[in-house]
């Protein structure tokens, strides 16, 4: 089959979360679809839960350290970074995809060595500072577009962080397995008042307040 794209995932899938299964789903989704070659760089070893279907669609998955079940020896200097140099290649030219690691200038520098065009998908990371002022601000001025998946995120980078660069929401999708297999029009009863649900964590970056503020 004709490769039309070839992207470089770096993500980090060692816990099982909502970045990491929907990074999955759009594996599986996107090599049933579209002439895409997708290989995944790791900065750990991945959760059990996700082996298979990475093995499954992704053309290679990476670590930084070992080549295979062989760990590279941290000297001679270099020898680790120049690998990972040397695996961007190999996806070149196409595109590096930063999965929710905002101020990652390793992935950043490594892509752009590369020669892939870096793009940077923004899940949820930016509502912190955690990462470092400097870091983050240096990250977002090197690479060449982000994605957001809501709006409050792209906001968030454009106002938190003064990102000024190509930005495209584009929201989380439905899992093929979780739609319905015929939907039906609904009217909304006027004898009793609107109900809103939130799922997730009662943790601040989940945005249970947003839903509140939205509601007043």
């Amino acid at each position: 089959m004709r490769t039309d794209l070839s992207i470089l995932h770096y993500a980090s899938l060692g816990q099982v979360g909502g970045v990491e299964r929907y990074l999955t789903g759009f594996l599986g989704h996107r090599s049933q679809r579209y002439r895409v070659r997708h290989g995944v760089e790791l900065f750990e070893r991945e959760c059990p839960a996700f082996r298979e279907p990475l093995r499954r669609h992704a053309a290679g998955v990476y670590y930084p350290k070992h080549v295979g079940p062989i760990k590279i020896p941290r000297w001679p200097r270099g020898l680790r970074e120049g690998y990972r140099r040397r695996v961007a290649r190999q996806y070149a030219p196409g595109v590096g995809l930063i999965w929710n690691l905002l101020g990652d200038l390793k992935a950043l520098e490594r892509a752009r060595a590369g020669g892939l065009t870096v793009v940077y998908w923004e899940r949820g990371l930016g509502w912190f500072a955690d990462q470092g002022e400097e870091k983050t601000r240096a990250f977002l001025e090197g690479i060449d577009a982000a994605l957001a998946n809501s709006h409050a995120g792209a906001r968030i980078l454009q106002l938190g962080w003064d990102y000024a660069g190509p930005l495209t929401v584009c929201r989380n999708a439905l899992r093929a397995d979780a739609a319905p297999p015929r939907s039906h029009p609904r009217t909304a009863p006027a004898d009793r008042p609107w109900r809103l649900g939130t799922c997730g964590r009662l943790v601040p970056f989940k945005g249970h307040s947003l839903a509140l503020h939205a509601l007043a």
